[in-house]
């Protein structure tokens, strides 16, 4: 039964524990249906605590069921490991971080803990509120003592095989991968809780082939027991079929009191079950696995905010920088004025064309700015790189033209489409960055305002040999890097442009780039050369690198 089904509950008999921080322990009754937690006194619920602002998290009690939104908090309100960004439901015993507390809300008179399972099917079961106080927060060490020495073996190569994964999927992937090179199994599942719902939901799994659709379902009760209790357990003596004997182990991905997910595997043999010395490897596993998710949604959270106080700090600069594009935006239109008074069609067309490459660079300030300060969200779907190419060319090359640089690309070797999955108008954006700052390098040698031949500016593809990647890059003869700015000119603000940049355009790049699996990089001569590349995975159909299905 779901701890929080078939309960019509009354606010003002609801408790909340404190699992963690200041007040550990304390057990305090709910103020009423509708209060707050924070370090100001005019809060309903004061905590001490530096971490936590003044008014930090709201609790509100609605048709028999409670909800949590933060407040504009400084350091956030996670709920099972995870930022809220809305009012989400709360169910009873699911833990809430806010600074260095973690508390729960109780049912009415539950001060004790309850178990919506059976207790006669738990033949083996470890407290976890024992196995990880604040002082051991991080190891395993009375888990690892009891493991044998070929178990601990096995441990180290299951906490290898998940360190520094920091995209979700893939590190459930992994977990799920190490287990099964360190237990017998049927079935494993990583569940993880969802905040829509308010329960834990199979975000990853596997299973045997020989299993039948539908036997490897998780029994909900054994993962209530596991979250209301903090307890690992093996459950014998479930019976998925005629004649298959299962028996089952479950553990919290647990960090301090804090669970950030479940572990849920079984074994269906008819001479073998899990043991005790089972459990504990898997106990540790698991907090082993909670310990990574939790340092890696901490890591995503960090750099948020850094992303966003770089942004801040130079706004000052991006200003100016704007401001710039505007005066010539305006100089420009009264250009356009005379030239309409006038009949002067040359002038007109002179200051149009001055006012659409000035909105094409604040266009791509606004969308720096907002790939900055986001997260990079990608559309991708098979396109044609080529199609990208010519969009390029024939947006930028008029103006190349008009400086006196010379836009070589060879369109011959794009006539057959060369199929990336990827999102069109982010690699469209980072051509563009990267045409663009080649522009700027070689109009840095112009020294009449009319000079013609100015310099050249190259832009090729070349498919790998093993035809897995193709390799786009863009040269220019301009004013060069040295090996040291190759190194520097993709980072956050750095600029070679003066008042003419505002160092956003690279570093976005390349973040767009890796977004797709790709990489960016720098090389060239100062004083003769710089050429900028990236490489993205292609996609076969039929072994033919040239040949794909291409989305419209």
């Amino acid at each position: 039964m779901d701890l929080n089904e078939n309960f019509a509950a009354k606010a003002e008999k609801c408790f909340i524990r404190v699992i963690a921080g200041a007040q550990k322990g304390k057990i305090i009754a709910a103020p009423g249906p509708d209060f707050t937690f924070g370090r100001a006194l005019e809060a309903d619920i004061y905590i001490k605590d530096k971490l936590i602002s003044r008014r930090h998290c709201r609790l509100v009690f609605v048709d028999g069921k409670w909800y949590i939104e933060d407040l504009g908090s400084t350091n956030g309100t996670w709920v099972m490991g995870q930022k809220i960004e809305k009012k989400v439901v709360l169910p009873f015993r699911t833990s809430v971080r806010i600074g260095r507390s973690i508390f729960e809300i109780l049912m009415p008179g539950a001060a004790t803990k309850t178990s919506p399972l059976d207790v006669e099917r738990i033949t083996c079961n470890i407290p976890l509120l024992d196995f990880c106080d604040e002082q051991e927060c991080g190891t395993s060490s009375h888990a690892a003592m009891s493991l044998r020495p070929n178990r601990m073996l096995e441990l180290f190569v299951f906490q290898n095989s998940i360190s520094f994964v920091l995209e979700p999927i893939e590190l459930y992937h992994r977990i799920i991968d190490g287990l099964r090179r360190i237990l017998p199994l049927t079935a494993a599942y990583v569940l993880v809780f969802d905040l829509e719902s308010g329960k834990f939901v199979t975000v990853s799994g596997w299973r045997d082939d020989f299993l039948e659709d539908g036997a490897e379902a998780v029994d909900k009760s054994i993962v209530s027991y596991v979250q209301e209790n903090y307890q690992s357990v093996i459950v014998r003596g479930v019976a998925p079929s005629p004649g298959v004997r299962r028996s089952v182990m479950c553990v919290p991905m647990l960090t301090r009191e804090h669970s950030n997910g479940m572990l849920y595997v079984c074994l269906d043999d008819a001479e073998k079950e899990y043991g005790e010395d089972d459990l504990w490897l898997l106990t540790v596993a698991g907090h082993t696995a909670g310990m990574t998710l939790q340092h890696r949604n901490m890591l995503e959270f960090n750099f948020r905010n850094e992303r966003m106080v770089a942004t801040g700090t130079s706004a000052a600069e991006i200003s100016h920088y704007i401001k710039n594009i505007l005066a010539a935006m305006e100089g420009s239109f009264s250009l356009m004025q005379m030239g309409i008074d006038d009949k002067d069609i040359e002038l007109t067309a002179e200051a149009f064309g001055i006012i659409k490459r000035n909105h094409l660079r604040l266009g791509n300030v606004v969308l720096n700015l907002l790939n900055l300060a986001s997260e990079q969200k990608l559309n991708v779907k098979v396109s044609d790189l080529g199609k990208v190419i010519r969009d390029i060319v024939e947006l930028v090359g008029p103006n190349l033209k008009n400086d006196g640089i010379d836009f070589d690309v060879d369109l011959a070797s794009l006539a057959k489409p060369i199929c990336v999955e990827m999102d069109a108008n982010g690699i469209y954006r980072v051509l563009l960055n990267l045409v663009n700052n080649a522009e700027h390098a070689v109009l840095q040698k112009k020294t009449k305002i009319d000079q013609q031949n100015v310099g050249t500016v190259r832009l090729r593809t070349e498919i790998d040999a093993d035809r897995s990647h193709v390799r786009v890059w863009v040269e220019d003869d301009g004013i060069g890097i040295s090996p040291e700015e190759a190194k520097r000119m993709f980072d956050l603000f750095i600029t070679s442009k003066g008042a003419a940049g505002t160092g956003l355009g690279l570093a976005v790049s390349r973040r767009i780039i890796e977004a797709h699996g790709g990489k960016l990089f720098a090389e060239g001569e100062k004083g003769k050369r710089c050429r900028l590349t990236f490489v993205l995975p292609l996609v076969h159909n039929d072994n033919s690198t040239n040949t794909c299905a291409i989305s419209i």
